[in-house]
């Protein structure tokens, strides 16, 4: 009796093409070499491809943020509450921050079919967030940046690695975040994680 491959709605099929999904967002290669793509602190911040929001240029976010200064890098969507209702905090932070060598970077990771860019840019206008804006709209994106949900936000010190993480929304005005961003300017990036 020939071999006759399973039909394509089989359940071994589903759980085969399950598992290449679960293996590739895990950072297995071809190879089977795993590669590190955990975004935690201590670590570089990951290379994902991004699109400037005004302009479209492509970039590697880790080109984006590894400019030797201090970054806020938050990652978000229109369609999350919690992430549109941290915005404003953000933009009274860039308020209290004068200081050349800070920057908030934000990655929409709105699916840009169902949401279109203009959307993204009008919101982010109104609250006062619109230069350094970026997408990032693939789902290997989404999962390398916003692995435990959203927002999901990180400071990135002079060095270029992830100094700290909060997942979920804050008001980053507050002392606590404050101290940090100044602590982080005051460093000169050469100390290890």
């Amino acid at each position: 009796m020939p071999f006759r491959p399973p039909a394509p709605s089989s359940p071994w099929v589903a759980t085969c093409l399950g598992g290449l999904v679960a293996l590739s967002l895990a950072g297995v290669t071809r190879t089977g070499a795993v590669t590190s793509r955990a975004i935690s602190v201590g670590s570089d911040v990951p290379s994902v491809a991004v699109q400037a929001l005004e302009g479209g240029q492509a970039a590697s976010l880790n080109d984006v943020v590894g400019g030797g200064g201090v970054v806020l890098l938050n990652v978000w969507a229109t369609w999350c509450p919690p992430c549109r209702q941290e915005m404003p905090s953000m933009a009274r932070l860039a308020a209290l921050v004068e200081d050349p060598d800070f920057a908030i970077v934000t990655v929409s990771v709105d699916n840009l079919v169902v949401t279109p860019v203009g959307r993204v840019a009008d919101f982010l206008s109104a609250v006062g967030l619109s230069s350094n804006a970026f997408v990032a709209s693939t789902g290997l994106a989404r999962s390398v940046l916003a692995p435990r949900g959203l927002p999901s936000s990180y400071l990135v010190g002079r060095d270029g690695r992830i100094a700290k993480m909060v997942i979920g929304p804050t008001e980053w005005d507050q002392a606590g975040h404050l101290r940090t961003i100044r602590d982080l300017l005051s460093s000169d990036g050469s100390e290890g994680p």
